[in-house]
């Protein structure tokens, strides 16, 4: 960072281990300067999605939990979101941000019936399932009222927990 340069730090709320829980995700950014009295007076916010990029102008001071300016994040889909910001003072501003990489959760598109079972005491429901050849990438979706404890395991190798 030098006072030429302001160092920007995205955050991006409703955000956990990746996957956005909301298909407008807030976003919070700040920015390190060594000049005194440093002042946004806009923001420039991209996102990269489907191989193109689209920017967004937030004008003025606003960078804790900014609206969405984007369509929403569809289910599955990646996206990554920087920003740049510019001073009042600042003729080019600061450089852009790292890159947020953010998944869109399943949200209200994933359905499924509820198991459960009239046996007052803990119960062990497991479910056994062999992938096909080839699969690079897959998620396993959990929802529990109580305890769940997913394991994986892949023979002679060990899956990433993302």
């Amino acid at each position: 960072m030098t006072a030429d340069h302001p160092r920007v730090i995205l955050q991006v709320a409703d955000v956990v281990d990746g996957f956005a829980s909301t298909p407008r995700p807030r976003l919070t950014w700040r920015t390190e300067t060594d000049t005194a009295e440093w002042v946004q007076a806009k923001a420039t916010i991209e996102i990269e999605r489907d191989g193109k990029s689209e920017t967004a102008i937030v004008e003025g001071e606003g960078s804790v939990l900014v609206e969405w300016p984007f369509a929403p994040i569809r289910p599955r889909e990646n996206v990554a979101v920087k920003v740049h910001v510019t001073g009042t003072n600042d003729a080019a501003g600061g450089g852009w941000s790292d890159a947020v990489d953010v998944i869109g959760g399943t949200l209200d598109e994933w359905t499924a019936r509820f198991v459960r079972s009239d046996i007052e005491h803990p119960v062990l429901l497991r479910r056994s399932f062999r992938l096909r050849t080839g699969i690079r990438r897959a998620t396993l979706y959990v929802s529990t009222f109580g305890a769940a404890i997913p394991r994986r395991s892949w023979p002679g190798r060990r899956p990433s927990a993302r």
